[in-house]
């Protein structure tokens, strides 16, 4: 697990293709949950939609 110390807020950044995808779990309209292996480690997954992608389902509409 990735800690950092209390009060500071940091980012990491990880590459996507570190990630294995298992199966996806749930998608909604912002973005979709996965369950992946990250490190030999079962994490979920969050991928978002990118803005680009939210304005061409908001077109077809």
């Amino acid at each position: 697990m990735l800690e950092y110390p209390k009060g500071e807020n940091q980012e990491k950044l990880i590459d996507f293709s570190e990630f294995h995808i298992q199966e996806v779990l749930d998608e909604g309209a912002y973005g979709q949950i996965s369950k992946a292996v990250w490190r030999n480690d079962v994490v979920a997954l969050k991928r978002l939609k990118s803005n680009r992608e939210e304005k061409h389902i908001i077109n077809e509409h």
